[in-house]
């Protein structure tokens, strides 16, 4: 069997078999749940000026903004825009990764037999909070230097990304404890 059709065979059976233990301890759903939340957090953040702009003159004030000024709104609101927007990103990568351990960490327990219990899971990742922090440092900078990449640079910058992507995945090893 070649290794990748071998990594999707035991990825497949490692999510059956989390899905079992959800089963078996409903109360395990509370992390998925906050990533949910988490996620949706992001998705308002970044679609509330969408939504927001265009009702901005319906309130009738002079000092609303008006669709020809919102090129002079955007350019000075950039700045304060990309620091808030990395901050959120950042904050929301902590609080996936730390709820992904907590969340992992009981989905272990419990294969192995063992009682699996919300408050555990919070508290295993707890311990962990400076490399939880670090790595959320360290992925979300990742990722912000890669979206950077691909929109400064356009489809050449998504075609480099991509290519470094694939020789990274096609280098790395799944490993389960």
């Amino acid at each position: 069997m070649s290794s990748f059709t071998e990594k999707i065979r035991t990825s497949w059976e490692l999510l059956c078999l989390s899905l079992q233990v959800l089963k078996k301890n409903p109360k395990l759903y509370l992390f998925p749940a906050v990533n949910t939340l988490c996620a949706f957090a992001i998705l308002v953040f970044f679609f509330a000026p969408v939504l927001v702009l265009p009702f901005a003159t319906m309130w009738g004030s002079a000092a609303m903004v008006r669709p020809a000024d919102w090129s002079v709104v955007a350019a000075s609101y950039n700045a304060i825009m990309y620091v808030f927007g990395a901050a959120l990103y950042l904050v929301s990568m902590f609080v996936a990764t730390f709820m992904n351990v907590a969340f992992y960490n009981e989905i272990l327990r419990a294969l192995a037999g063992e009682p699996v219990s919300v408050r555990h899971g919070l508290r295993f990742a707890g311990g962990r909070v400076g490399a939880i922090l670090m790595w959320s440092l360290l992925a979300g900078t990742v990722g912000l230097i890669i979206r950077a990449i691909e929109e400064r640079m356009g489809w050449i910058g998504k075609l480099v990304m991509a290519a470094i992507a694939r020789r990274g995945a096609s280098r790395r090893c799944l490993r389960f404890r």
